[in-house]
């Protein structure tokens, strides 16, 4: 402990849930620009890193190791608003810690419950203007990658908590400074997904022009000029065969053999067609298209 509005902090393992410790943010959770409040520099930009921590209500060590630190903390830094029996008389005192299995919506509109990872637990918000230093298990080597420790991950976090000193929105602070990676769990990523938001919702009618599948290119084998045989790149020109002169029979000239005719070329290999909608199309000309491999192979 500092002094008497600060005390540090050792959390048990949580999961985190929200935010990210390597990530600083420029905006609020309205998308305004974070600036520095008061001071000289008032006005003026500002980064802060923000992660949520949720950590089981069944933890015994929650309330000695945080609940009750963050209590003293606020005693201290506002007597006058805690009765004597040590209850806080404001219900809008800002603990930083959300109740996961509320179904009451917060100021952004959103119901902690309905969150992964909330239900069951306490919910601690951090919040501070520098990284905090982040270790493996045992605090061994230093992580700087951020791919190695994500939402949905399991650590500690070490800090501290200090009252806010503002009397019109009285609260205290978590800050964090050191983070431990504990273990691994399921990634959680931002915002519902995919099948989160179209499935649940009516089937999506096709309007009028529209295919289920690729549509096929415009011009059908018919109709395209002769397939020329592409060249090899880098390979030489190969001379043409040479035209055998047989000899004359000057005695005889009805015994002459008639002379050679050219050899006439092979003629290309056309490409595999495929019938759709009535006409052939070549595999590379469905793919420019649209279509793929797979759906190439269903045509035979």
């Amino acid at each position: 402990m500092s002094n008497t509005n600060r005390t540090d902090i050792l959390t048990p393992v949580g999961r985190l849930v929200a935010g990210d410790v390597f990530k600083a943010n420029t905006t609020d959770a309205q998308g305004r620009p974070l600036t520095i409040k008061s001071g000289p520099n008032a006005g003026q930009p500002r980064t802060e890193y923000y992660f949520a921590l949720a950590i089981p209500k069944t933890d015994p060590s929650y309330d000695a190791e945080v609940m009750q630190k963050l209590q003293a903390t606020a005693k201290a830094g506002f007597p006058t608003m805690f009765d004597a029996n040590g209850q806080c008389v404001r219900p809008d005192f800002a603990w930083k810690v959300v109740d996961g299995d509320s179904n009451i919506p917060n100021q952004n509109n959103t119901i902690p419950s309905t969150k992964e990872g909330y239900p069951g637990h306490w919910v601690l918000s951090f919040k501070g203007g520098f990284p905090p230093k982040v270790y493996s298990k045992g605090g061994e080597a230093v992580i700087t990658d951020p791919e190695q420790v994500k939402r949905g991950y399991y650590v500690r976090v070490y800090g501290s908590v200090a009252a806010n000193g503002d009397n019109q929105k009285p609260g205290v602070y978590l800050n964090p400074s050191m983070v431990e990676l504990v273990g691994y769990g399921d990634e959680i990523n931002n915002g519902p997904d995919g099948v989160a938001v179209f499935g649940g919702a009516p089937a999506a009618n096709l309007p009028a022009g529209a295919s289920a599948t690729p549509v096929a290119p415009t011009t059908p084998i018919a109709q395209l000029s002769a397939v020329a045989v592409p060249a090899v790149p880098g390979a030489a020109p190969q001379p043409a065969a040479p035209q055998v002169q047989l000899a004359q029979d000057f005695l005889n000239p009805q015994n002459a053999a008639p002379a050679p005719h050219p050899m006439a070329p092979a003629a290309p290999v056309a490409p595999k067609a495929y019938t759709v909608q009535g006409a052939q199309y070549t595999a590379e000309q469905l793919k420019a298209g649209g279509w793929t491999d797979e759906q190439i192979a269903t045509l035979g």
